[in-house]
């Protein structure tokens, strides 16, 4: 998918940027066009992080500072826009029903390329140090990429339980209100003490899931 998307540009794609009102210019005087990376940011709900060569090991060249030092405004070329909102959408960052969300899978539609929909999971993954337990939201949760991210940032962990949701964000809500009274002070608020009533829920959770 990567290949397909790096220089995908015609006039559909341009149109389309007319058409939200990013601006495309020639930066670099050299027949390219590029976008400010702010502008398309602020569309798409894009962070900054993922819009520059700081961060974006795919395709480094694909962004410049202008001027180019600190202070300067990032610019994206035109050819890899389309890559980049397909890269935010594969990662299952945000909330999957946001007006941001809804934009890119429509500008990707709309350019002819198709995002296959994603099965969603709660989980439930202990500190091996701490205990506490942090539950969240994610598309990512059969390929470990969720669990590895949330090692690297804590240590060691253990998974304990995960169940597919159609409802991740209000899902995830639910169980943060249900189990308030367990969270972890001075943490995100998505770590929880391991707690009679929240173990039990996820002794429940395991053998829901180990039954069907």
């Amino acid at each position: 998918m990567k290949n397909e998307l790096k220089y995908l540009v015609n006039e559909q794609v341009i149109d389309l940027l007319k058409e939200i009102d990013i601006r495309t210019e020639d930066v670099k005087n050299n027949g390219r066009k590029w976008a400010r990376t702010s502008e398309l940011g602020n569309y798409f709900g894009i962070s900054r992080s993922n819009l520059s060569n700081r961060n974006c090991k795919d395709f480094p060249d694909a962004f410049t500072q202008i001027p180019p030092q600190e202070g300067g405004k990032w610019y994206i070329q035109i050819e890899f826009i389309p890559w980049v909102v397909f890269k935010s959408v594969s990662n299952h960052t945000g909330d999957p029903s946001s007006e941001f969300h809804k934009r890119k899978i429509d500008f990707l539609n709309r350019i002819g390329i198709s995002v296959p929909k994603s099965q969603w999971y709660i989980y439930f993954i202990q500190s091996e140090d701490t205990r506490y337990i942090t539950i969240g939201r994610t598309a990512n949760y059969l390929s470990g990429s969720r669990f590895e991210k949330i090692e690297r940032d804590h240590g060691p962990c253990l998974e304990l339980a995960s169940h597919p949701t159609n409802d991740p964000v209000g899902a995830e809500k639910r169980l943060h209100s249900l189990f308030k009274r367990l969270r972890v002070e001075g943490k995100k608020k998505d770590w929880f003490r391991p707690g009679e009533a929240l173990m039990g829920y996820i002794e429940a959770v395991k053998n829901s899931t180990s039954s069907t």
